[in-house]
């Protein structure tokens, strides 16, 4: 038994999802799915490939062919996830951006709860969200130095555009 997913919609202020990939093809494909179903569906989603040698290129090319919103782009030689991240950073158009790691599951309001955040707190430059870490077989993985299965999640930044403008690359 499962939940029907919670509805989509288009409005509101375009988020920019960045997400780079390297030999990721066992992942690749539910992390970007995770995103491609979000609630809020005003996203552009820019992929970069790191030059990969497995299929990983290909999985990203077939889904960014089915979807209007994913942009693909590959590096000719391998050039590290920073590198990869600042071209994306360099071409994006929402107002607001968030990374999303080539293995991670986003949980389906993920953009829709980030951005009821920022908008109810315009002073607000960037928030986070928490971690929740699992193993290959789904089963939720305690965290040894607190006992938690959560811990805020530094990666999880979801950014105004001017984070970008004034703090840089």
């Amino acid at each position: 038994w499962s939940m029907p997913p919670p509805p989509s919609t288009a409005y509101g202020p375009r988020v920019s999802v960045i997400m780079t990939a390297c030999n990721a093809e066992a992942t690749v494909e539910q992390a970007l799915r995770s995103i491609l179903g979000q609630t809020h569906a005003n996203i552009e989603v820019i992929l970069v490939d790191d030059a990969s040698t497995d299929e990983t290129n290909a999985v990203l090319t077939r889904i960014a062919a089915s979807d209007p919103r994913v942009r693909l782009f590959r590096n000719t030689r391998n050039s590290g996830t920073c590198v990869s991240k600042n071209l994306a950073l360099g071409i994006m158009s929402g107002g607001y951006f968030m990374f999303h790691d080539s293995d991670d599951w986003a949980h389906p309001r993920r953009i829709e709860r980030h951005l009821a955040r920022m908008r109810e707190n315009p002073e607000l430059a960037v928030t986070t969200s928490d971690w929740f870490r699992m193993d290959a077989s789904g089963a939720p993985v305690l965290r040894p130095l607190t006992g938690r299965f959560t811990h805020m999640n530094p990666g999880s930044m979801f950014c105004r555009a001017a984070v970008r403008d004034e703090v840089g690359f």
